[in-house]
């Protein structure tokens, strides 16, 4: 998909949490265990570039957790957005919805930088963008036009304009 909605962000952290969730679990097993003494024992240079790896998947792995927890919050708002049926009630969860990201954005360890939030509400915006595309995309215009519902394609443009301004005004 070329313009993914913030359930792909969601789903992004929940694999990714999954994954390391994953090796985190081997590295903590008996095998490496194994592996790890016997390369203490052979004073091996490898004992010090596989520590940091370990700690580098623990951060990891701590970091996902947390972006995947706090965006569990968002995802009834996330599919709400992507697929609210009726259009006009879609200006309405814009507010709450934004509300919900800045608490992300104020209580998550990780989820607090600008890039994490600049990547959600580029997603936020393409499932916006995708929302008005499906209630009047470019073939619907030119049908209505050729249809001679004019009047009716005008109000759908306003509201279309109103659903896009409800995000402006939050």
């Amino acid at each position: 998909h070329s313009h993914p909605g913030p359930i792909s962000e969601l789903e992004f952290w929940q694999a990714k949490s999954k994954n390391l969730n994953s090796i985190f679990t081997q590295l903590q097993g008996e095998r490496i265990r194994k592996v790890l003494r016997f390369l203490d024992q052979a004073k091996s240079t490898y004992n010090l570039p596989f520590a940091k790896l370990c700690k580098e998947v623990f951060h990891a792995r701590s970091e996902s957790n947390d972006n995947f927890k706090y965006l569990r919050t968002l995802e009834s708002w996330f599919s709400k957005l992507e697929s609210e049926p009726n259009f006009s009630k879609l200006s309405l969860t814009f507010r709450p919805g934004l509300h919900l990201i800045l608490a992300v954005w104020r209580e998550s360890r990780f989820f607090n930088s600008p890039a994490r939030l600049v990547v959600l509400m580029r997603k936020v915006c393409n499932a916006l963008i995708t929302q008005c595309r499906n209630y009047i995309g470019g073939k619907k215009i030119f049908d209505m036009i050729d249809a001679e519902e004019t009047p009716k394609l005008v109000e759908m443009l306003r509201l279309t304009l109103k659903v896009r301004g409800s995000v402006q005004s939050c």
